[in-house]
């Protein structure tokens, strides 16, 4: 059966001295220059030589083959670790760094916590609110305006921990 050119041994040999190095500097992050290929040639050639060596474990004077088969499944190249270079390294080390010329912004996170307001709900929903609020789920005052006042309103805010206040037909739970 013929291979495709890709992962023939030609294109493992192309990329042997390379491989080499990956193997050798294992498990510390190593760069290339991929001139005069561009980054996306470079490492998508670089991916098939790894593919084909492991496939059809070529004999090399330079790349050992034990540990070559203990790390490949490990083997991660990058493009876009460091502009211009391929970075091939353990995933987990790529995740990591970070290029020493990279300003690193982290935005300020706001936590939003809803606010409700509800204008004559069914009793299932002001009874659900009752019950985040009870349960800390809700922390922010919410507001319950009726027309009418159920019947069972007072009845049920007793049921749960939570503090209220009224105004008139307004009913505010903290």
């Amino acid at each position: 059966m013929t291979l495709p050119s890709r992962l023939s041994e030609r294109a493992f040999r192309r990329y042997e001295m390379v491989i080499a190095t990956i193997v050798e500097k294992w498990p510390t992050l190593v760069a290339f220059d991929p001139t005069p290929l561009s980054v996306e040639t470079f490492s998508c050639r670089l991916r098939d030589a790894i593919r084909s060596h492991r496939q059809n474990q070529w004999p090399s004077t330079f790349v050992p083959l034990a540990k070559f088969l203990q790390i490949v499944d490990e083997i991660t190249v990058s493009t876009s670790h460091t502009t211009g270079k391929v970075v091939v390294g353990p995933e987990e080390l790529l995740r990591k760094a970070v290029p020493l010329s990279t300003e690193a912004f982290v935005p300020e996170l706001e936590q939003v916590v809803p606010v409700v307001h509800l204008t004559d709900p069914p009793e299932e929903l002001w009874q659900a609110v009752l019950v985040m609020h009870h349960h800390r789920i809700l922390t922010e005052p919410s507001r319950i305006d009726f027309t009418v006042v159920p019947e069972n309103f007072g009845s049920e805010v007793a049921k749960y921990d939570v503090e209220w206040s009224r105004d008139g037909s307004s009913f505010t739970i903290l």
